[in-house]
């Protein structure tokens, strides 16, 4: 082990006695931002597929609208309604929906 010069291992002294008295803390805030970060990522992760999904459904009701194929057209709307409450597109059945299909 390499000697230290006494202002040196007071010191060295001083970071232990810190560390054994707030590394606990340290450590449990350190994995609190990295699940806080880990976390956020992953929502942002999900909002993005969930958006990309309820597009491709939304395209796939346009499509159906613009063949008149009403079937199909429930079928979209339906599911832009039931499983993408969270996302922009879910309004779009509502508002936009032909009164002529209804």
């Amino acid at each position: 082990m390499a000697t230290y010069d006494l202002d040196e291992q007071e010191r060295l002294d001083e970071l232990k006695a810190w560390w054994k008295r707030w590394g606990s803390l340290v450590m449990v805030g350190l994995a609190v931002v990295v699940a806080g970060a880990a976390g956020w990522r992953y929502w942002q992760n999900h909002t993005v597929t969930q958006s990309l999904e309820a597009a491709t459904v939304y395209e796939k009701l346009t499509q159906s609208l613009a063949a008149n194929d009403a079937k199909s057209a429930r079928e979209a709307g339906a599911m832009l309604l039931d499983q993408y409450k969270g996302t922009r597109m879910h309004h779009v059945p509502r508002c936009c929906w032909p009164s002529s299909m209804s």
